[in-house]
């Protein structure tokens, strides 16, 4: 007690220091375990300096030296037992038994004083160096050791396994004084080094699991069980304990069995009152859970978090029922309005659960899905009492549901999951506020989603989770999940958040696999997806990544790029738009890597000059990615450089067509030409018209021959099943029917190889014949065109002649003046415009007259005599 007082820091330290020392003796530990618990009962600051002076080890050992007296007592007692009761024995007995209950006495008060000291963090870790774990483990056995030392066992665990600070002295059903009776915020620990992790370890290692376990086989009324499930709760986020709870048992499925048992509602451990709580909004009657409920519902979640074992075997061993009934908790039956009573910690415990059982497994989906829990987690989505928090766990409840199962698919989606998703992802949409100050209103969709879903407006941490679950939804379901999709008009605000995306990031990574899942085999998708302005969106994510050296960003640049394949797959205008926006390589590059098998895909580019151009374009619009803030900035930008190629182009265009409108000369010597091919095409037609006649008159002469040869062939086949029914096998004219039959069946197959070969070349001729005609064709509409330019050039020829007739000298040598100056600068196009027209031939549109610029004036000099179009103008003439 005069330590307890306290007369100044060094008195009171010295005190401190001497009761520590005491507590290595053995006959004045008794009382020096006394003195040190009124100490820290009275000064609740005193636990820090009293681990500072090592205590921990010296009470510590005062467990070893109970457990070891609690051993010698049991020999003692078997040696007993066994001699029949020998005074020895019964004397050794009875000393031991008086050493154990002192020992119990001062073992009771160590562990009290341990869980004083406990309270802070820093002197947790002292208890795991100094060994005492192990003994602590051991005492929690109620059924061996009294219930006091059992209870202070366990609440020594509790305060050790806590991440935070805090703890209690006494056990009260919860979490201590701080938590006011609900279970503390135990969040896993990423640290292996921490003070609680050390804990967990050394609780696995030394048979502490397998100690809760035989405690939770108690019923949840008794005190022993409910402090089992609330130290497990703490535990289970450690993976060895998760493997101990597993093999704790004769099979798997002891240690949830066991564990089931404190999630059953039985309708008679709880009443209904009235809760508040700041993040409800009504006063609706919410139902007073047991402790042990929730603790429960924790160590459930816990131990099945990456664990695919654990999973199977809850589910395997019935738990996902009552696990799922706590969502309505009081009710005997799923609410018919869906609407669930929502309770503190709880629900958020069991949604989480959804979402750990779901997730990496597929044996959980379908007896999640039986329980008709979906639509009543489908309503939270917009229920007003549901905070950040625990809207966020429903949606990824929603999300991971919607991974596999086809059952579960179909229930949210006709519950409306598809809607309520799109507004979340609607709230996300960055640009919609400055679009309302500017116009000074929004779209209803936007309106409502925003009013929903405000204070999360600009975060991914929703959007995500809820873009990934529309992915859930239109991957596996035939069709009918892509149609859903499209009938809510998910594309749009999809779009925008994409927009606003950072390129390789995750909300990246998940649009694109959205637009993947909605186009994928879906024309009319990819024709939405077209129209609302997502292929520019996918153009910019591919080329931010596409030269990134990361890992990460290879992989988000093929996803994009595969994902731009399957919308362009089926879509001409899509190609059309990703053609002009980026260039012909991107755009067979994105139908190389993401096109359903047998697409069309565009032919190679080879003409270097046209590589050069379309190469020159990709980077332009490589640059334009880079420089751009995000997928709108881009689309902007990318379509302002598209129209400035456009007018380049139409301007080429329009020049080379004046080019070739003044090769007047080459129009009229290409006349007989075109006369003399087309005469050609029609004599080759007529040929290949003859040999087709000749081929079906062979294939006519040969079909009739193989018919004829399979007639005898059948008729001497049923000759010796006769003469087999009537002679036998082996009768001579037996035999020679059959060498009949053979000869015959050999002339058959000849005669029929002879008719498909003689089909074939039928085939072959019709081939030919067909592209005769197409030449012929096209030769005559050549020649035809030829006929008209030569018609015109005539024309225009009489009018020049008579306006020349009519003419003075002076006003004729002006004119002529002024046609030989447009007929120099003529020629000098028309240099351009021969390359132009071979490449017009070739079959390449893209035409460029800047590329000759330099060629063009190196030959500025008049070279009448090799200059071909002045040879075909003398000709004319």
């Amino acid at each position: 007690r005069a330590v307890g007082s306290g007369h100044g820091r060094a008195p009171e330290m010295a005190n401190l220091q001497d009761l520590v020392l005491r507590l290595r003796d053995v006959e004045a530990r008794e009382v020096a375990v006394g003195s040190l618990l009124e100490v820290l009962q009275a000064d609740p600051g005193a636990s820090d300096r009293v681990a500072e002076l090592n205590a921990v080890p010296g009470l510590v050992d005062i467990l070893h030296d109970f457990l070891e007296a609690w051993d010698t007592h049991k020999e003692c007692l078997a040696g007993k037992e066994k001699t029949n009761g020998d005074v020895d024995d019964v004397a050794r007995e009875m000393a031991s038994r008086e050493v154990r209950d002192r020992c119990a006495d001062v073992a009771k008060q160590s562990l009290r004083a341990l869980v004083l000291v406990t309270k802070t963090i820093a002197t947790r870790l002292r208890v795991v160096e100094s060994g005492g774990i192990g003994p602590v483990c051991r005492l929690m056995d109620t059924d061996s050791f009294p219930e006091s030392i059992a209870e202070h066992a366990v609440v020594l665990l509790i305060n050790c396994c806590t991440n935070g600070g805090g703890g209690g002295g006494e056990w009260n059903g919860g979490g201590g004084p701080e938590t006011n009776g609900r279970p503390e915020k135990n969040q896993p620990n990423d640290d292996p080094f921490s003070p609680s992790a050390k804990v967990k370890r050394a609780v696995a290692q030394t048979g502490g699991v397998q100690k809760i376990i035989t405690s939770l086989e108690r019923t949840p009324y008794d005190r022993a069980g409910c402090r089992a499930v609330h130290l497990l709760s703490l535990l289970a986020d450690e993976p060895k304990v998760r493997e101990k709870f597993r093999e704790g048992g004769d099979d798997i499925y002891v240690g949830f069995k066991a564990l089931i048992a404190f999630l059953a509602d039985d309708g008679a451990s709880f009443s209904m009152s009235k809760q508040s709580s700041s993040s409800f909004e009504n006063d609706r009657e919410t139902p007073a859970v047991p402790i042990h409920v929730k603790h429960a519902a924790v160590a459930v979640n816990l131990l099945c978090t990456d664990d695919v074992q654990n999973k199977e075997a809850f589910c395997v061993a019935g738990g996902i029922p009552p696990l799922m009934g706590l969502l309505h908790f009081g009710e005997k039956s799923w609410p018919r309005d869906g609407t669930l009573k929502i309770i503190p910690v709880l629900t958020k415990t069991v949604i989480d659960a959804i979402s750990t059982l779901a997730m990496d497994n597929d044996l959980c989906d379908q007896p999640i899905c039986d329980t008709g829990v979906l639509p009543s987690l489908v309503g939270l989505l917009t229920d007003v009492r549901c905070d950040f928090s625990l809207k966020l766990s429903v949606i990824h409840a929603v999300m991971h549901m919607a991974r596999d199962s086809r059952d579960a698919k179909r229930q949210l989606t006709e519950h409306g999951a598809v809607p309520k998703m799109r507004d979340v992802v609607g709230a996300y949409y960055p640009s919609d506020a400055q679009q309302s100050a500017q116009s000074g209103k929004q779209s209803p969709q936007n309106e409502r989603a925003h009013s929903m879903y405000a204070p999360w407006n600009h975060s991914e941490v929703m959007a995500i989770p809820a873009v990934s679950c529309l992915v859930n939804l239109a991957t596996d379901t035939e069709y009918w999940g892509q149609a859903e999709l499209a009938e809510e008009n998910v594309v749009g605000p999809v779009k925008a958040a994409f927009d606003k995306a950072k390129p390789g990031g995750k909300f990246a990574q998940v649009c694109v696999a959205f637009v993947h899942a909605f186009v994928k085999n879906n024309p009319e998708n990819a024709y939405t997806v077209a129209e609302v302005g997502v292929l520019p969106t996918l153009v910019f994510h591919h080329l931010r990544s596409r030269d990134g050296k990361r890992r990460g960003d290879k992989i988000a640049a093929q996803e994009a790029l595969v994902t731009l394949g399957a919308a362009l797959d089926a879509d001409e205008s899509a190609r059309e738009i990703v053609g002009q926006i980026a260039g012909e390589l991107l755009l067979r590059e994105a139908l190389v890597a993401g096109a359903s098998t047998g697409a069309y895909l565009p032919a190679e580019i080879t003409d270097k000059k046209r590589l050069r151009k379309e190469k020159a374009t990709l980077e332009e619009v490589l640059l334009l990615a880079k420089n751009s803030e995000d997928g709108s900035v881009f689309s902007l930008a990318a379509e302002q450089a598209r129209l400035q190629r456009k007018k380049k182009r139409a301007q080429e265009i329009f020049d080379a067509e004046a080019a070739l409108e003044k090769k007047l000369v080459q129009q009229l010597v290409a006349r007989e030409k075109e006369l003399l091919e087309a005469e050609a095409a029609r004599v080759e037609l007529r040929k290949a018209q003859a040999r087709v006649g000749q081929a079906e008159s062979a294939v006519k002469k040969e079909v009739n021959e193989a018919r004829a040869a399979k007639k005898e062939l059948e008729g001497a086949e049923r000759a010796l099943r006769r003469k087999v029914l009537k002679e036998g096998e082996n009768s001579k004219a037996v035999q020679m029917l059959r060498e009949t039959v053979a000869l015959k069946r050999t002339s058959w197959e000849k005669e029929q190889r002879e008719a498909d070969d003689a089909i074939a070349a039928h085939a072959a001729s019709e081939k030919v014949e067909k592209e005769r005609r197409r030449s012929f064709e096209r030769e005559k509409a050549e020649a035809d065109a030829a006929e008209a330019a030569v018609g015109k050039e005539l024309l225009e020829k009489t009018k020049r002649d008579e306006k020349l007739n009519n003419m003075d000298v002076r006003a004729r040598r002006r004119f002529l003046e002024q046609e030989e100056a447009v007929e120099l600068a003529a020629k000098k196009q028309a240099r351009t415009a021969a390359r132009n027209a071979e490449r017009i031939t070739n079959g390449d549109t893209n035409l460029d007259i800047e590329a000759q610029a330099q060629d063009d004036d190196d030959t500025d000099t008049e070279e009448d005599d090799e200059d071909p179009f002045e040879k075909k103008c003398c000709v004319v003439s």
